[in-house]
């Protein structure tokens, strides 16, 4: 499907003559005035998935023009592949009655077989008209093109035929082990318990390292899911964060999707570079297992009314998958600079804290990262009074749960330690006594005791190292 999305300051329009034998609506004149006018050349393989997208760039537009009156306007100049006039006629009506079912929307429709003289008095601001060319997940996968072989290509071919990596082709993304891992932190199938805290944390360094002050949110991010496929994935990340990007932004974006974590935050031009070492700071080692792939006229592209240029970064699984996690792009002469999909990027984290186990070393969050960031854990129940003030002098600072002595203490460990908690405070009739406690720090071997004083300055310092922004959407 192809659509021309404009806003008109005043439109009119009637039925002249029959372009089609029988057409299938009755001729009319109808003097809409404001409104935008969405010009759509229905092509033959066009189905529901071509009619929802069309929705979603309908509304989108006239959510930017702050217009609630559209018209669809048959037009088959768009398409030299046009669907047979039944079933164009059969998507447009089907167009109608579902964004009529959408709230606080005054929708007409121009009759379909009809040669009509109109009138469009173009806005002309920026954001005036819009062209797109509408593809199915289905189809999304043929809108690649490797410029330096003039041809069309997916990424997985472009991988058997050597241009990237071969295990860019491979569809099994992770392995068991980092789906259990996933399952653990509340981050698969759907997001649960820790894993919004993994992604409001996330929202935040991706914020501070675009050097946001303040931000907006935008609309969804044109599809319920991510697809495990490569080819279907870069197309709609890249799809939506030029649209967001083409209007010039000035403030960095936090694109969201239907379900939590499935986000995007775009940067303007004066936000930092996303490079290799922007990763850094989440898992030391994890720049290592980055690709990075060009995009645009001198790499892999898809259609889009705009010339772009850019980079984006995949996180190289375990399993020899490829995920999306970032990038940067030029369009129009303005730099959007992109961290995400945030789940994405959790989800790198937690699979290449597998490696490092794999490795010998022991897997960690960053201390501003871990859902749980203290544990306090009573040897017995005669030590719940000094544990509970324990928590109470320090539960505004950090993310801290307490575990009572109703299962061993060999196995409270083990589940802190599971939930990758940086300190585990151990508190004993000893502990209580000289107003001390017993830390275990993940990141060393050895643990230590020390003043109650000294571990809540300890905490303090690592809380002032955390990113820190508000998450007060501007608009929405």
């Amino acid at each position: 499907m192809k659509i021309l999305l404009m806003h008109s300051k005043d439109t009119w329009y009637k039925a002249v003559e029959p372009a089609i034998d029988s057409p299938p609506d009755e001729p009319k004149e109808e003097n809409i005035g404001e409104s935008v006018v969405a010009f759509v050349s229905v092509e033959s393989e066009d189905g529901s998935s071509e009619i929802e997208l069309a929705i979603k760039e309908i509304i989108e537009h006239a959510k930017r023009v702050k217009i609630k009156k559209i018209l669809i306007y048959p037009f088959a100049h768009l398409s030299q592949d046009l669907a047979p006039p039944k079933k164009a006629h059969d998507v447009l009506v089907r167009m109608e009655e579902k964004l009529r079912k959408m709230s606080g929307y005054d929708v007409h429709r121009a009759p379909f077989g009809w040669y009509k003289s109109f009138k469009v008095f173009c806005a002309g601001h920026p954001m005036c008209e819009l062209s797109r060319t509408l593809r199915s997940r289905t189809s999304a996968q043929k809108a690649f093109y490797l410029h330096k072989e003039e041809k069309t290509i997916t990424v997985s071919e472009a991988a058997k035929e050597g241009h990237l990596p071969t295990e860019f082709g491979n569809k099994k993304i992770w392995d068991q082990k980092a789906i259990e891992l996933f399952e653990r932190f509340g981050v698969y199938p759907n997001l649960r318990g820790m894993g919004y805290v993994l992604i409001n944390e996330i929202r935040k360094w991706s914020l501070v390292t675009l050097r946001a002050k303040e931000y907006m949110f935008s609309g969804g991010i044109g599809r319920n899911s991510l697809t495990k496929d490569l080819d279907q994935e870069i197309f709609f990340i890249l799809k939506d964060v030029l649209d967001t990007v083409r209007y010039g932004v000035k403030e960095p974006v936090i694109k969201t999707a239907n379900i939590p974590g499935e986000e995007i935050v775009i940067g303007s031009s004066n936000s930092s570079n996303v490079d290799l070492s922007t990763f850094n700071d989440l898992m030391p080692e994890i720049s290592s297992h980055i690709i990075e792939l060009k995009v645009g006229k001198t790499g892999l592209t898809i259609n889009y009314d705009l010339e772009f240029n850019g980079v984006m970064f995949f996180y190289k699984t375990r399993a020899k998958g490829l995920v999306p996690i970032g990038g940067s792009l030029k369009v129009r002469g303005f730099q959007g600079v992109f961290l995400g999909p945030l789940l994405n990027i959790i989800k790198s984290l937690l699979d290449h804290g597998l490696r490092l186990a794999e490795e010998g070393k022991t897997p960690q969050f960053p201390f501003w990262l871990a859902p749980f960031q203290v544990a306090i854990i009573p040897v017995k129940e005669e030590n719940m009074s000094y544990s509970v003030m324990i928590k109470s002098l320090i539960e505004n600072l950090v993310r801290v749960y307490l575990d009572p002595p109703t299962r061993s203490l060999g196995t409270r460990i083990r589940t802190a330690a599971r939930l990758w908690t940086p300190y585990i405070v151990v508190v004993g009739s000893k502990e209580a006594q000289s107003n001390t406690v017993t830390v275990r720090r993940r990141s060393k071997t050895e643990q230590e005791t020390m003043s109650l004083e000294a571990f809540i300055e300890e905490l303090s310092v690592l809380r002032s190292n955390s990113p820190e922004i508000e998450l007060n959407p501007l608009s929405s």
